[in-house]
């Protein structure tokens, strides 16, 4: 958007629409990857299988909060995307928010082994 000026002012560059989407999109991608860590080792109860538990708790933290962050700002920053596309994205964030919550209370109560 452009200001009195005619230049472009930048929170809209930073929240752009294309950037909004690259970052879900790698949050996205990290979260998943973060639950793949886990399918792959043997399950026993070892300190490297500790570590690839704490490097998938990681991962989908990581993603979950770069997908969070880019819906919230972009929901709150760029006002030349529609307000109920808008509000989805909060909604959509805020969903993000709660399942990482969920997650991060679930992580304090130690592994159960099969």
């Amino acid at each position: 958007m452009k200001s009195e000026s005619g230049e472009e002012s930048k929170e809209y560059e930073v929240f752009s629409r294309e950037l909004v989407v690259a970052a879900v999109l790698v949050g996205i991608f990290l979260m998943v990857v973060g639950q793949l860590v886990v399918i792959w080792p043997e399950w026993e109860d070892t300190e490297t299988m500790r570590t690839v538990y704490k490097t998938s708790r990681t991962l989908f933290a990581l993603g979950g909060m770069i997908s969070s962050g880019a819906l919230i700002g972009g929901g709150i920053i760029n006002k030349s995307i529609d307000k109920f596309v808008r509000l989805g994205m909060l909604v959509a964030a805020a969903f993000i928010i709660m399942q990482l919550m969920n997650w991060a209370a679930i992580s304090y109560f130690p592994l159960q082994f099969p």
